[in-house]
């Protein structure tokens, strides 16, 4: 069994753990044999001004760095709904797999998930408590938000083109010799070979295959 990231790398641990608390003295940082558990008050910023706080806990996986740290506000104040972008077990939805080399890239320091999407993600909710609506244009919320993503990408809004691709993209190397999954008869090289390769650098096989079945599973 691989161990876990506090034991598999101690000196990145030590460095992360610090600049985190630097620069959020009120987190409080709880490992365990498998996770380190970081909870406690969490300033919301913008433009270097606190505007709120909010109370927060956060499991950094035994695979982290590959694996994302899981987020849930504590303190009573968001409800646990998906219109929040809430799961139901209290998880934030922070942004798609998918997009994670946006927004959190691999083997960016722990820090940058703090001040980064953690910090978004709270200021969107203070945003809506205050008017109603979102910010920044979020996504929709699970199976859409996915949809939206890959329609953007793919220049289709075409389902049956989307969950192609993605069954694509679950293999390790996509060759250009296969037909479009746009069908309309050209091979792939030929048409939407340039959109499935970009797609390729952000979506790793893992991630596709959790998306493949969780469009497959869901409504047309």
């Amino acid at each position: 069994m691989t161990k876990a990231w506090h034991h598999r790398d101690p000196e990145a641990v030590a460095r992360d753990t610090a600049a985190v608390r630097r620069a959020y003295p009120h987190l409080h940082f709880l490992p365990d044999d498998e996770h380190i558990n970081i909870q406690g008050g969490f300033p919301v910023t913008l433009d270097g001004m606190i505007l709120d706080r909010f109370r927060l806990s956060a499991t950094v996986p035994g695979e982290y760095p590959k694996a994302v740290p899981v987020v849930r506000e504590t303190g009573g104040r968001i409800p646990w709904d998906r219109d929040r972008h809430i799961e139901p077990d209290g998880k934030a939805c922070l942004f798609l797999e998918e997009e994670r080399g946006v927004y959190f890239p691999v083997g960016a320091p722990l820090l940058d998930f703090f001040r980064g999407p953690v910090n978004s993600f709270f200021l969107g909710q203070l945003y809506f408590e205050e008017f109603g609506t979102w910010p920044f244009g979020q996504r929709a919320h699970g199976r859409a938000g996915i949809i939206e993503f890959y329609a953007e990408k793919l220049g289709t809004a075409d389902l049956r083109t989307i969950i192609a691709a993605v069954e694509y993209l679950q293999h390790g190397e996509i060759k250009g010799h296969w037909p479009c999954p746009c069908g309309n008869g050209k091979r792939l090289r030929d048409c939407h070979m340039p959109q499935l390769a970009a797609l390729r650098r952000t979506v790793s096989p893992e991630v596709a295959r959790r998306c493949y079945a969780n469009l497959r599973a869901g409504p047309p």
